[in-house]
């Protein structure tokens, strides 16, 4: 189906879910297809659409240059079990990425204004083998080029949440005021354990031992 025909699908699909709806159209148009990265030291970098956090996620894709001092956020995330995808749009284009990839797209949306990313699974053409070898070569690169490099260690939680709460403690406090507190409560195995738990929640995620 050309993408033209986008609309055409989306108007003939279940109309009682909305967000299925969209998801069925994208199946149903042509896939995304990848132009090459014709200049040396070209990337993708990925323009996440605004949207809110339900919405379908929404990109497109441009060809830019290294060394023109182009903004964008890098991504370092665990890609997770292939086997669980979910279909984004790329400029009306279904394209499919792994369930971890969506949540972080999700998150690091906006509702107002377009984010710049790059994710390698999206702006790498992994179905190449030599702009695949390329590109990951260039990786150093493309991280120490990015405005920031943001860490995706998924979903936050309430155990998370203390683990941050907890590092952040730790980071700030000077030394003898955290060992005092760590002796005041050495007889509170239930507070000790909860913040074991929470650290356990943070450092057990997939992340900290992807290759």
């Amino acid at each position: 189906m050309a993408s033209d025909d986008f609309l055409d699908a989306l108007a003939t699909s279940h109309v009682q879910d909305p967000l299925n709806s969209v998801y069925s159209a994208w199946s149903q148009s042509a896939p995304f297809e990848y132009c090459p990265l014709w200049r040396k030291g070209t990337i993708r970098v990925l323009h996440l659409l605004p949207g809110a956090s339900k919405d379908p996620i929404l990109c497109e894709i441009e060809h830019v240059s290294l060394d023109e001092g182009v903004e964008y956020n890098a991504l370092s995330y665990a890609w997770g079990d292939p086997g669980e995808r979910v279909a984004i749009s790329v400029f009306g284009h279904g394209f499919q990425v792994t369930a971890s990839l969506a949540e972080a797209l999700r998150a690091f949306r906006k509702r107002q204004k377009t984010v710049p990313v790059w994710a390698d699974a999206v702006c790498i053409n992994q179905t190449d083998p030599a702009e695949r070898a390329e590109q990951v070569g260039r990786m150093r690169d493309v991280y120490a080029n990015a405005r920031q490099v943001i860490v995706w260690l998924g979903n936050g939680s309430a155990m998370s949440e203390l683990g941050l709460t907890v590092i952040r403690k730790a980071n700030t406090l000077p030394v003898e005021e955290w060992n005092r507190l760590v002796i005041e409560t050495k007889g509170e195995a239930r507070f000790l354990k909860m913040i074991l738990h929470g650290l356990m929640d943070i450092f057990g995620r997939s992340w900290w031992s992807r290759v």
